[in-house]
């Protein structure tokens, strides 16, 4: 036994000598970069579970961020880097790039990543993915407290601006105790002489991942406080089961067409460096996240299309919960055309000014990087043949161009409650003029309690049922929508900032009354207001062009001061409902709500 002991200690020590030598010292900077070449590996001694981060560090016994750089380049592609139990301390961000398959996992919470700024980035990865890491920002910020005035429709903040304009900062509207990061968005939501220095917003102290140009990877399960996930140029990727809290993100300065812009807590972003006028972010998931306290909006979606984003929280956040990019950059016509399958001829434009050779053009049924080839008096030939055979409208840009807002995307079994501004902001240009053809749907969600709109969005082909939004500053539900189908929703005691111009539900003519209003099916909608409340306003009310019919049939209103007959008067300068199909419109008798959490509890008195 004292032999067999013996051995096993030596064996212990020359393993662990061994294992010493096989790490590879890399020297820290202010960013270190590891470069591992695709399809190499450069096998050093490990466990045979995974590779230990812990002792691949380049001081002994001092977790920081050379202990994983050192891992992944020691561990090459298809292997698993594991971050044992500890707190590692970044002093600078962990650049990695070109990896293939390579896992990083740590141990939950009992893992932390510590630093001041993004930690984590992997260029050009595919596959693997990261996961089990508590990151949080290494600064402890003041929380100020923040006060809300309905009646002034601003808020106050506590020691703004006296305070230290070097100290970093978090606001806290919602009285909960902690705060989100300050950005040129909360200038809008505080008092006179109380706006933001801008030292306070370009502060960006929040921990977390940056991924660009990634394919099919896979984050799951990151926690942390001031924490973030930003993705650029992503495809096939999962955003899945994260707990992000205070984040703000930003997209990187080099590479983002918005050099500098915060995108909250969880967003797909878009850079300068893609092929003009096709969507770079395509097909990825994100579902059952928990984002709280993110500084800007909750999960944003830019440049984005097939992108799901399904069954999250989203609250208390410094803007918009769950937002689809806005704006269109370089664009220079939107004709209206059709397609064809298998041609590269696009007939029947509506109109060919200011189209020419080399174009961009982005359509549904036009293949990515497509440009214009030659322009004729109604018609068009581009460089790749459509995939159907359909009638749209077209978006042609500047060259180089980029689109900015989503498309084909849908955003169902949501949560949001609490925002700074909208619960739920989709739609192409702000502030939702535009009619693009963004063929979103917007199913089963719930918005409350959000200092602006419930769900706000305009677009056309648009898919938006049985959605709630209740206890709104502004309107419930309000769309500047044409061909769409909204059917099956319900709005309750929104308004609450009593404009007699707002509404539970409004549809058309909010923003702006253009000749492609229209067109929308708005079928089995309750507009709710409970019995003896003071919320003014319209029920339900809808606004298009002349000759753009809507059908409005079989919706409900409930109590209050609105009732379907008056909340189907559009509001002075709102548009026109006269060609509008009102049937089947009913009202019922005052109900009472009880609501918590952003959830419709009981119903009684209808």
């Amino acid at each position: 036994m004292r032999n067999l002991l013996l051995l096993l200690c030596l064996w212990s020590v020359c393993y662990s000598r061994a294992y010493a030598q096989g790490g590879v010292s890399l020297v820290s900077s202010v960013t270190q970069n590891v470069q591992q070449t695709p399809g190499t590996s450069l096998n050093a001694n490990s466990p045979s579970k995974g590779h230990y981060a812990d002792q691949y560090c380049s001081t002994s016994g001092v977790l920081d961020q050379t202990c994983l750089g050192n891992a992944i380049k020691a561990a090459g592609n298809n292997s698993t880097i594991i971050l044992s139990p500890g707190t590692y301390n970044f002093s600078s961000k962990l650049i990695v790039s070109n990896l293939v398959g390579v896992e990083i996992v740590g141990s939950g919470d009992s893992t932390v990543i510590k630093s001041n700024g993004t930690a984590f980035e992997c260029d050009n990865c595919v596959g693997g993915g990261i996961s089990n890491i508590n990151f949080s920002s290494s600064v402890k910020p003041r929380i100020i407290s923040c006060r809300l005035n309905l009646s002034a429709r601003n808020m106050s903040c506590d020691g703004l601006p006296t305070h230290d304009p070097a100290e970093i900062i978090t606001l806290d509207p919602w009285n909960q105790g902690f705060g989100h990061i300050p950005t040129g968005t909360d200038s809008q939501l505080l008092g006179n002489n109380r706006l933001l220095s801008s030292s306070q917003t370009a502060e960006n102290f929040d921990s977390g991942v940056f991924y660009y140009k990634p394919s099919n990877v896979k984050i799951e399960r990151l926690t942390g406080t001031y924490n973030h996930i930003v993705l650029m140029d992503s495809i096939g990727s999962i955003i899945t089961y994260n707990r992000i809290t205070g984040g703000n993100g930003a997209a990187d300065t080099k590479r983002s067409m918005t050099p500098g812009d915060r995108c909250g807590g969880i967003c797909f972003w878009f850079s300068k460096n893609q092929p003009p006028g096709w969507f770079s972010n395509k097909e990825n998931i994100v579902d059952n996240n928990v984002v709280t306290f993110s500084a800007s909006e909750g999960i944003a979606l830019n440049n984005t299309t097939n992108t799901v984003v399904s069954n999250n929280i989203v609250s208390y956040g410094g803007e918009s919960g769950i937002f689809t990019g806005q704006g269109l950059s370089g664009s220079v016509a939107t004709p209206t055309g059709t397609v064809t399958s298998g041609s590269t001829t696009i007939k029947g434009l509506s109109s060919t000014a200011s189209l020419a050779a080399g174009q961009p053009i982005v359509g549904l049924y036009i293949p990515e990087n497509t440009k214009i080839v030659s322009v004729g008096s109604d018609s068009i030939v581009v460089s790749n043949a459509a995939t159907a055979t359909n009638s749209e409208q077209l978006h042609v840009y500047s060259d180089p161009g980029i689109s900015y807002f989503a498309t084909q995307c849908t955003i169902t079994g949501n949560i949001v409650h609490n925002m700074d501004f909208d619960g739920i902001d989709v739609g192409s240009d702000y502030p939702h003029t535009n009619r693009v053809p963004i063929y979103l749907t917007l199913v089963g969600n719930t918005s409350c309690n959000n200092f602006g709109t419930g769900i706000f969005g305009d677009g056309q082909y648009a898919t938006i049922s049985g959605n709630t939004a209740c206890n709104n500053e502004s309107y419930g539900i309000a769309l500047d929508n044409a061909n769409s189908t909204i059917t099956g929703n319900t709005a309750v005691d929104n308004n609450q900032q009593k404009a007699s111009i707002n509404a539970q539900i409004a549809v058309g003519g909010i923003t702006a009354k253009l000749a492609t209003d229209g067109g929308n099916t708005i079928i089995g909608n309750h507009a709710h207001v409970s019995g003896g409340s003071s919320i003014n306003g319209y029920g339900i009310y809808t606004g298009n062009q002349s000759g753009a019919s809507n059908e409005v049939t079989g919706n409900y209103t409930v109590g209050g001061v609105s009732d379907f007959d008056s909340g189907a008067t559009v509001p002075s300068g709102g548009g026109s409902h006269a060609n509008s199909a009102f049937s089947g419109k009913k009202t019922i008798g005052a109900c009472r709500f009880v609501i918590e959490n952003g959830l419709i509890k009981q119903v009684t008195g209808c």
